[in-house]
């Protein structure tokens, strides 16, 4: 009987964090998508914007405006080292 409910309770709880993570999707423009896809391909886990502008061929500050919105929506983490802001994927 417990292996039954610690089964159920799994399952809930894989279902729970699908609906979390398709919701934080929905809130997301195309173009910032595109830009977690990016990062996640080519296995960026921690960068600067610049370095991204670069590589996407756009300004800095879309990048910044595009993390900002991955930011709000929990898949990145600013981290502020001396006077650069490096982003972190979140866990």
């Amino acid at each position: 009987m417990p292996e039954l409910y610690s089964e159920k309770v799994c399952e809930l709880s894989k279902e729970s964090t699908d609906d979390a993570l398709d919701n934080g999707l929905s809130y997301l423009s195309s173009k910032e998508k595109d830009l977690l896809t990016f990062l996640l391909k080519n296995r960026i886990f921690e960068f600067t914007p610049i370095d991204i502008s670069k590589k996407l061929g756009v300004t800095n500050k879309t990048i910044i405006n595009r993390c900002a919105k991955l930011t709000s929506n929990g898949f990145l983490l600013p981290n502020i080292v001396r006077e650069r802001v490096l982003f972190l994927f979140s866990e």
